[in-house]
């Protein structure tokens, strides 16, 4: 395994270094178990053995890992460094191939462009104010034709707004609930998806809902927390 710094520091940089060593252990909550069967079921479909991937806001390496059980060769990049100290251990103990890098996803002049087959961006739009560069950056690095798999919270989602009003209550009496929302930025609408990503040069696939709370089977009434998209660059 590889690993390169230094990394760019912000506020959601200093929230993720503080949760990074329970962020593996979260994946045996019953949410996080379902969102990765998400992922995992869009791997198989989509990354194909000797493919180059890059894993965006890599975290502690558990998605990093399963791109590379599919025979692809993976860098992780995450601007938390306790994050990526996480996903090195993650890593090892998994024994595959990944190079780690420490830095900001929005600059990445250390690859060429058309240098990835893939792109999997998880978790990650939310924690900008304007992601836009961000995904500019990504599909700039991305050849054409390949595949960019990109999770986007949803404006009207029912379990964002009531985890928002439980966080609220929680403040209001001098408590902590749902501490990611204060660095969780931003937001879009389901019908704005298509657009926003087509001007940056993607073209949707399939997306598919996710919701720890909400029924899949209600989806279509009821915008889920997150829709999980994959896109694929124009040429």
């Amino acid at each position: 395994m590889t690993i390169v710094t230094p990394h760019d520091p912000a506020g959601a940089v200093e929230f993720h270094d503080g949760i990074a060593d329970s962020w593996s252990a979260a994946y045996r909550k019953r949410s996080f178990r379902q969102r990765l069967r998400a992922f995992a079921a869009i791997m198989d479909r989509e990354v194909r053995e000797g493919d180059r991937w890059l894993d965006v806001g890599c975290g502690s390496g558990v998605l990093t890992a399963h791109l590379a059980r599919r025979g692809a060769g993976v860098v992780g990049i995450d601007a938390s460094a306790a994050m990526i100290h996480e996903a090195q251990g993650v890593l090892m103990r998994a024994t595959v191939p990944v190079t780690l890098r420490c830095g900001d996803a929005r600059r990445m002049r250390w690859s060429e462009p058309d240098a990835f087959d893939g792109v999997l961006c998880s978790s990650v739009v939310e924690y900008f104010d304007d992601p836009s560069p961000l995904i500019d950056e990504a599909v700039r690095i991305l050849r054409p034709g390949g595949v960019m798999v990109v999770s986007v919270p949803m404006r009207r989602s029912i379990t964002r707004r009531v985890q928002k009003a439980v966080r609220s209550a929680a403040m209001a009496v001098g408590a902590e609930r749902f501490r990611y929302l204060e660095h969780s930025r931003f937001e879009i609408g389901r019908g704005e998806l298509p657009a926003w990503l087509g001007a940056r040069g993607l073209q949707i696939r399939s997306a598919v809902g996710f919701d720890p709370v909400v029924p899949s089977r209600i989806h279509r009434m009821a915008d889920p927390a997150l829709m999980i998209c994959t896109a694929v660059k124009v040429a």
